[in-house]
């Protein structure tokens, strides 16, 4: 008898801070998943003894759960290509390929600028724009130069992908002191969980 394999499917479990809820595809040999993902594929056939997976380094056997029932399980960081091989005391059989297509996390994007308000010289306005695929941890603003050395936390929506940002520094706590003899710096941190937090930098 011809080994088969009658269905599948892939159990997708996501990294929590993409946001995206855990599911199941059917039968479907092409997927796309955010680095960090664990798949679980469970296939169902008849007429086999064994289930092979080769790739273009490896070959692993899978584990027969209960009768012609065999899983694999992955978390993926990199693209995967591979297929399926069947056999049984007679015949060898490639049933199927696979590609996973792994989407890695990108870094956040920063653009800022800063202005003088011409009614009060001792306020400095920093505006601009952040944006990321899936979100961000936090934003600072470091101020250094003539005895300041400050780290400042810069407002903003964690989870909101793209938006505005702006901050108010005042120069009145200090004396003899002008934006021109400080140095503004901002860090941008995403919120990647599978590498650690990305970090972008603007200097002004």
């Amino acid at each position: 008898k011809v080994p088969t394999i009658n269905s599948y499917n892939t159990e997708l479990y996501f990294p929590k801070y993409v946001n995206k809820r855990d599911t199941i595809v059917d039968n479907q040999n092409i997927l796309i998943v955010p680095q960090g993902t664990f798949i679980k594929q469970n296939f169902i056939g008849s007429n086999f003894d064994t289930l092979r997976l080769f790739s273009s380094t490896d070959s692993i056997e899978l584990l027969c759960i209960t009768g012609n029932n065999f899983v694999y399980k992955e978390r993926i960081f990199n693209n995967l290509d591979y297929f399926v091989v069947l056999s049984n005391a007679y015949i060898i059989r490639r049933f199927i390929d696979f590609k996973i297509v792994c989407v890695p996390d990108l870094y956040p994007e920063l653009s800022i600028s800063k202005s003088v308000e011409q009614s009060a010289q001792d306020r400095i306005v920093f505006s601009g724009s952040i944006k990321d695929d899936y979100g961000f941890s936090q934003m600072l603003m470091l101020v250094t130069g003539n005895g300041v050395s400050d780290t400042l936390q810069v407002p903003i929506y964690q989870n909101v992908t793209s938006q505005q940002v702006y901050y108010d520094y005042s120069l009145t706590t200090v004396s003899d002191i002008t934006d021109q003899t400080l140095s503004f710096s901002f860090e941008l941190y995403d919120n990647d969980s599978v590498n650690g937090p990305k970090k972008v930098r603007s200097d002004l």
